[in-house]
């Protein structure tokens, strides 16, 4: 599997999450017979009416997914 792939199996997984999705809700999903994990951030004030952009974080080197959210800052941003 390619990560083309998995990032296409993220999007649609990420896209059916609903507005009232906890922020920085841990998520996994099974990719290549690999359990891979990653979060779901939905800002507070979303309410689902609009449309907002749609923001990818992907890290390389292993180690957890909650390192680069931690690391990063993103989610406040």
């Amino acid at each position: 599997m390619t990560a083309g792939l998995l990032l296409a199996a993220l999007l649609a997984f990420g896209a059916r999450a609903a507005p009232a999705a906890a922020a920085d809700a841990r998520r996994t999903l099974d990719f290549g017979g690999l359990e891979r994990e990653y979060f779901l951030h939905v800002p507070p004030a979303y309410d689902g009416k609009k449309a907002l952009p749609l923001v990818l974080m992907l890290h390389g080197g292993g180690g957890p997914a909650s390192s680069i959210m931690q690391s990063s800052g993103m989610s406040a941003i």
